[in-house]
């Protein structure tokens, strides 16, 4: 009797000896799963040349050996998952010329098995789930020109997704989500992505042109992964955006300048998101034809005579009345400490109000605009305040802050004076901050690096003079 399927899951199964299907030349379909497999052995499928679908997923296995499978050329699907390996050879999959889709979940694999993947030449499908992989090597699926879905999914130890992870793909579908990720992978190569999904991480901000170049992107979903704010022009240069699922996160507002300028998008999801219904968000109200924004309705939290109102049920006068931004204005600045002097930390403090409440940034007297995205030697804090980690006489004069918010603009300005410091005590000063201060310049060390070997030379000097001279009494003596 000749078969095309032999399903032999839920059985007791160890062990499957060299030619065990040779009788069975025809076989398309073969299924072992839920068995107690530790080992495929080379051979242990020989003569099923025909096989398309191999299913070993719930066995036992720990290893797969090379050559594993070099006589089914022809199987397209191969499932793995459920069992406990922790190493794939260089060579298992070769032979799989045909192999469309694989999938490795709950293992115990700790890298990517990326010289065993590259065999897989027409690999269009790879899911990678449950897996503790903590980081991916540089050009992980090298050797996939025909991967179009990549899935990785529940690995609660990755904390990083390297640029060169992804080099050399072509997919039109990305998935990489249930990670411990903090920012969002570069995906800007991926000419040819249409749908991706970063959902369930924790990822924080959605930066401006991240997305830049990704004319077929269609959808995009970062669901639940604690997002705070999406930076203007974050989805610019995706104009074929048409479903944006940003639910569950901590997102405040979504201007209209997070998009391009298109109307592609039909369906936006921001629901269980602590919405301020301010002016920021009015664009939604006013936009024909209106935004689809699926089960989950968007609701306001802000201000107070809106809280709990759907986005959707907003009519007028609520609109003309609440859902308004007031222009910012500063209300105080200071110094600290009042006098500067050379080599110290300084404060400049800004204190500004409006709503919604505006960010504020420095003009400094050499007209460098200073942001909270800034480094270097001076920085803006998120409160507003200036620091000089390290004040030199060249930072005084007029300083204005900036305080913006999309009602406009408030500056106010005030002076600051740096008193410069003796030669002497600039190289103590240079020894202390060289020993205690960990935001040091670098530049700034190498000009005082003179002056602390100049301290210990002067110091050794009088140490041995000293020795000299007690001899020489010693000796009177």
């Amino acid at each position: 009797l000749l078969l095309e399927e032999l399903d032999l899951s839920n059985n007791l199964l160890s062990s499957v000896e060299p030619g065990s299907f040779r009788a069975q030349p025809r076989l398309r379909s073969l299924r072992l799963r839920s068995n107690q497999l530790t080992l495929l052995q080379r051979g242990a499928l020989a003569g099923l040349s025909e096989l398309t679908l191999l299913d070993v997923s719930q066995n036992r296995l720990v290893i797969l050996l090379d050559y594993g499978f070099e006589e089914q050329r022809r199987l397209r699907v191969l499932e793995l998952s459920d069992n406990e390996l922790v190493f794939i050879a260089p060579r298992a999959f070769s032979g799989l010329a045909s192999l469309r889709s694989l999938t490795l979940q709950r293992c115990n694999l700790s890298t990517v098995p990326t010289h065993a993947l590259a065999h897989l030449h027409g690999l269009t499908s790879l899911r990678l789930r449950d897996l503790g992989i903590a980081e991916l090597q540089a050009h992980a699926f090298k050797g996939l020109p025909r991967l179009k879905h990549l899935e990785v999914d529940r690995w609660p130890l990755l904390e990083g997704f390297p640029t060169s992870a992804l080099q050399g793909l072509n997919l039109s579908t990305l998935s990489i989500t249930h990670t411990n990720l903090t920012s969002v992978p570069v995906v800007t190569h991926l000419l040819y992505l249409t749908h991706l999904n970063l959902s369930y991480s924790r990822i924080r901000v959605l930066s401006a042109g991240w997305l830049r170049g990704m004319d077929r992107l269609e959808v995009v979903r970062v669901r639940q992964s604690n997002l705070l704010s999406v930076e203007p022009q974050a989805f610019q240069g995706a104009s074929s955006l048409r479903l944006l699922d940003l639910c569950y996160n901590r997102l405040s507002t979504l201007e209209r300048s997070v998009f391009p300028a298109s109307e592609a998008l039909q369906t936006l999801l921001i629901g269980q998101n602590p919405l301020v219904c301010d002016c920021r968000l009015r664009w939604l109200l006013e936009r024909t034809p209106p935004l689809l924004y699926g089960d989950v309705q968007p609701e306001c939290t802000a201000p107070a005579p809106l809280a709990g109102k759907p986005l959707r049920n907003l009519v007028e006068p609520q609109i003309s009345r609440y859902v308004i931004c007031t222009k910012p204005r500063v209300v105080s600045m200071a110094t600290y400490p009042a006098q500067a002097e050379e080599g110290q930390r300084a404060w400049l403090y800004c204190s500004a109000d409006g709503a919604p409440p505006p960010s504020v940034s420095w003009l400094t007297p050499h007209r460098r605009h200073i942001t909270t995205k800034s480094t270097g030697r001076i920085v803006v804090h998120t409160n507003g305040s200036l620091e000089f980690r390290m004040a030199e006489p060249q930072d005084s004069g007029m300083y204005v802050c900036v305080a913006s918010n999309p009602a406009g603009n408030a500056t106010l300005s005030i002076t600051v004076a740096v008193k410069s410091s003796g030669i002497r005590d600039r190289a103590l000063y240079a020894n202390r901050s060289f020993l205690f201060d960990s935001d040091y310049n670098s530049s700034l060390i190498n000009g005082t690096e003179e002056y602390t070997i100049r301290v210990v030379l002067d110091f050794t000097t009088i140490l041995v003079s000293t020795a000299m001279g007690c001899l020489s009494f010693l000796g009177v003596v």
